[in-house]
C-alpha cells in the first residue's frame, strides 16, 4: 500500500486532479486557504484537503459529512 501511494505522488498530476475536480463540480479547498471552514480546523488533526460539492454555510457547524469507499466490501456496505 505505502509503494502504490508513494507511485501515486509521482504519476498523478495534480493540475489534473484539478481540472477533473472542477470538471465535475466539485471544489478542492485547502486547509490554508479562507474556503476553509474555522471550526473543522480547530479539531484535532483536520483534513489538509477538503473535496466539496454545494455551498458550505455558517450554519454547516453541525453538518454531518459521510465518506465512502470506491470499492467498498460486503461488510463495509452492510
Amino acid at each position: 500500500l505505502s509503494a502504490a501511494i508513494i507511485r501515486g505522488r509521482t504519476e498523478i498530476d495534480p493540475r489534473e486532479e484539478l481540472a477533473a475536480s472542477r470538471a465535475a463540480g466539485v471544489a478542492v479547498i485547502a486547509r490554508d486557504t479562507p474556503q476553509y471552514p474555522s471550526w473543522l480546523g480547530s479539531i484535532s488533526d483536520p483534513p489538509s484537503i477538503l473535496y466539496a460539492q454545494g455551498t458550505i454555510k455558517p450554519q454547516d457547524t453541525v453538518a454531518v459529512a459521510l465518506v465512502g469507499s470506491r470499492h467498498a466490501t460486503q461488510y463495509g456496505m452492510e
